[in-house]
C-alpha cells in the first residue's frame, strides 16, 4: 500500500513539472513589431511598423496550427488583407482589402519574448482585386521576419 502511495505521488509530482513545460513550446505568430500572441486574431504583415500599420490581416480564421510537416511546424489562416492605399497621403489614405490565405513557418526560438514564434509568412491571395488599381502593391509571396 505504502508503495502504491509512493509511486502515486511520484507521477503527480512529475505532472506537475512536465505540464507547464509544455505550456512554453506552442508557438507563437508576430502580432505586432513588438509583440507576439498565440492564433491571433489580428497581426501585421511583413512586420510593418509604421505608425498607421499600412499592412495587415485581419478577421482570421486558423485551420491549422503547429502542425508538423517534413520536420517543421506551420499554420493557416483564411484572413483578409488590409492595405492602405495612402492617397493623398497614408495618415488620410483608405484602406482596401483582399481575401487570402497565410501561412507561417520557420519556427524559431526568439529571446526578446522568451518564445517560439513562427518567422516566415506567406501569402497567397484567393479573391479579386476589388478593383483598387495599379498603384496598390499587394505583398505577396514569403517574406522572412525578425523576433518582435
Amino acid at each position: 500500500m505504502k508503495r502504491a502511495a509512493v509511486v502515486l505521488s511520484g507521477i503527480v509530482i512529475a505532472g506537475l513539472f512536465v505540464v507547464p513545460a509544455l505550456a512554453f513550446t506552442r508557438s507563437h505568430a508576430i502580432k505586432a513589431c513588438n509583440d507576439s500572441k498565440f492564433k491571433p486574431r489580428r497581426f501585421t504583415i511583413a512586420q510593418s511598423c509604421w505608425a498607421d500599420s499600412g499592412i495587415y490581416a485581419r478577421k482570421s480564421a486558423w485551420r491549422y496550427w503547429d502542425r508538423k510537416m517534413l520536420g517543421d511546424r506551420w499554420a493557416r489562416a483564411d484572413a483578409k488583407i488590409y492595405r492602405n492605399d495612402c492617397n493623398p497621403s497614408c495618415a488620410a489614405g483608405h484602406f482596401h482589402h483582399r481575401a487570402a490565405h497565410v501561412w507561417l513557418t520557420g519556427r524559431a526560438w526568439c529571446k526578446s519574448v522568451h518564445r517560439h514564434v513562427y518567422k516566415v509568412q506567406h501569402i497567397k491571395y484567393v479573391g479579386p482585386d476589388k478593383g483598387v488599381g495599379p498603384d496598390i502593391r499587394w505583398p505577396r509571396g514569403w517574406r522572412v521576419l525578425s523576433c518582435p
